[in-house]
């Protein structure tokens, strides 16, 4: 019974220094949400009406179109919290996933690749037309696809980023 007393004793103990020495993950997940929260974003993203799923690696699944397809795109661009200002660079590229925004063109009907706003969130909308042919005038062939990116900062020093691809059925 001695000896019961003095194992359940040391577990107890053992126990203990384990939970004063471990990390403390909820402070750690505290600070990611709140690094999350300051950084400017795309939210709620929509095409025609329906939000894009994403794969176990957390990238857009790709979007099945077709050339003339009239897509209604939907978002909010949020700054992030306690910023007061923020820029969304919204871009496209044919062919190829641009992770480079110096390539990128102005998403048509667009011609400016800049959108910039204040400390509140700003819903954003347009009609995009999938275009039948690129920038050299040929036509778009089964498998092509466009790149949408959006990049994004804000006064706190926050980056954010998000793309989406269509791809030609």
């Amino acid at each position: 019974m001695k000896n019961t007393i003095y194992i359940l004793g040391f577990l107890f103990a053992l126990s203990l220094t384990s939970c004063v020495t471990g990390n403390d993950d909820n402070a750690v997940l505290r600070e990611h949400e709140e690094q999350l929260a300051k950084t400017p974003r795309v939210l709620d993203l929509t095409i025609d009406g329906v939000a894009p799923t994403r794969d176990q690696q957390s990238n857009w699944m790709d979007i099945v179109v077709n050339p003339g397809d009239q897509l209604v795109i939907r978002a909010t661009y949020n700054p992030g919290n306690g910023a007061t200002s923020a820029e969304f660079d919204f871009s496209r590229g044919y062919y190829h996933t641009s992770y480079d925004a110096d390539d990128a063109k102005p998403v048509e009907p667009f011609t400016d690749r800049i959108t910039t706003i204040g400390n509140a969130s700003m819903e954003f909308s347009f009609t995009y037309t999938v275009p039948t042919l690129d920038d050299d005038g040929d036509p778009f062939v089964h498998g092509d696809h466009i790149n949408l990116t959006w990049w994004s900062s804000n006064d706190l020093g926050g980056q954010g980023f998000n793309d989406v691809n269509l791809v030609y059925e």
